[in-house]
């Protein structure tokens, strides 16, 4: 385990880069501070359902508040069914920012890294089109029978701003996140 300080205070993007930079391994996995992990074996639960035609595998998600109190189930259920590319980018619509915590090959992370960096300048959304492009162009699995508890509390910044200040966040993500989707070339040729 190696247990590094930042010098001075930094982005969650620089934060979340500068972790993955560290990384040696071949598997990479963020948690925030305030979830917590469903059981001691988590990582090996859930490391048993990778193989080699997998870029990353993700539990589902309960989310608690403060008491640790689940107050929603299932986040993740959106991506049950899903198999297709399509099917993954309409789940990434539903369900959006938990994937970012998914085990990942730590290669596929870096490599698509520069989706998280693009938004370093909002304070919510960030992951928002890093989680599409990972959903629609990686090959990811579900893993329903493994959870992680996302702790929603009066802290979470999305929580301590209002409507107005998360709006042109909202807005500069999914303006950029349609882009994505319209000129998607595998997309694009899906019929109705």
């Amino acid at each position: 385990i190696r247990y590094v300080r930042q010098k001075k205070h930094i982005s969650v993007i620089e934060n979340f880069k500068s972790t993955l930079n560290f990384a040696q391994g071949e598997y990479f996995m963020w948690i925030a501070a305030d979830d917590v992990l469903s059981e001691k074996n988590y990582i090996k639960n859930i490391l048993k359902k990778l193989n080699n035609k997998i870029d990353y595998i993700f539990p589902d998600v309960d989310t608690v508040n403060d008491k640790d109190e689940i107050i929603r189930k299932n986040r993740m259920k959106p991506f049950k069914k899903a198999r297709s590319k399509f099917d993954f980018a309409k789940a990434s619509i539903y369900i959006n920012s938990h994937i970012l915590y998914a085990l990942f090959k730590t290669k596929v992370l870096k490599d698509n890294f520069l989706y998280l960096e693009k938004f370093n300048h909002l304070k919510c959304y960030q992951e928002g089109l890093f989680v599409h492009v990972i959903s629609t162009d990686m090959k990811g699995k579900f893993v329903p029978e493994v959870k992680k508890f996302y702790r929603r509390h009066n802290q979470n910044l999305s929580s301590v701003l209002t409507a107005g200040q998360l709006l042109p966040f909202f807005l500069e993500y999914s303006l950029s996140s349609l882009g994505y989707f319209f000129f998607h070339k595998e997309l694009k040729n899906i019929e109705k």
